[in-house]
């Protein structure tokens, strides 16, 4: 087990440097870039927020284009066999996830196996809590540590395989321990939900520093 944890500090190490590293990558000149996308949409391979395959009107079909020029966007969509259509809207990924995603890719670029990510705000994580988390990979795909209200991811472990190339995190959303299983049982990963008792406490709220003072410290 040492070995395994010995994996772990090296693998959240290099996901710290992999964000800070997509972050300055990032920043350098691009604002000014005029890009054109094109993307044709079908009704079949729509994707609910939940992750559940196959949500749009499956005969339904649409184009989408946009031009970026400088930080405006300029977009048309065209659709066809869609009943009753009310809205057209931009799904918005959380920046956090953004940046995780592009670190976990950097991690698969570089040969990396397995990757841990874990949230800064975790006042009672000893090592030791990593153990069972990166166990769990022996028999699964994507490990889910949950926070104490039940709601957000405070630990993601994750084998990075060929199917999971295409798993994008959901950090920063309000619901993000729903969506990373269900966006993971979309995808055919062998997905675990681990209950920590000290990783599952976060540091988000007023309230949360009062739970804190009122453990016992061990």
């Amino acid at each position: 087990m040492k070995g395994r944890m010995v994996l772990a500090a090296a693998l959240v190490a290099a996901v710290a440097l992999a964000v800070v590293g997509v972050v300055g990558a990032g920043a350098k000149g691009s604002a000014k870039q005029s890009k054109a996308l094109f993307a044709v949409m079908n009704g079949k391979k729509e994707v609910s927020a939940e992750g559940d395959k196959r949500a749009g009107d499956l005969n339904g079909q649409g184009s989408f284009s946009a031009i970026f020029d400088g930080n405006e966007l300029c977009y048309g969509i065209t659709v066809k066999n869609i009943e009753d259509p009310v809205a057209a809207h931009e799904a918005k990924t959380p920046r956090l996830a953004m940046l995780i995603d592009a670190a976990l890719a950097q991690l698969r670029a570089q040969g990396a196996d397995v990757a841990l990510v874990l949230m800064a705000d975790l006042p009672r994580m000893r090592a030791a809590d990593l153990s069972p988390v990166l166990a769990a990979l022996d028999t699964h795909d994507l490990v889910l540590v949950p926070d104490h209200r039940g709601e957000h991811t405070n630990a993601l472990a994750l084998r990075l395989g060929p199917v999971a190339d295409s798993f994008r995190t959901a950090f920063g959303s309000n619901r993000s321990l729903a969506l990373h299983a269900s966006r993971g049982r979309a995808l055919g990963l062998r997905v675990c939900v681990q209950e920590s008792p000290r990783l599952a406490l976060d540091l988000d709220l007023p309230a949360d520093l009062d739970l804190l003072a009122g453990l016992h410290h061990d």
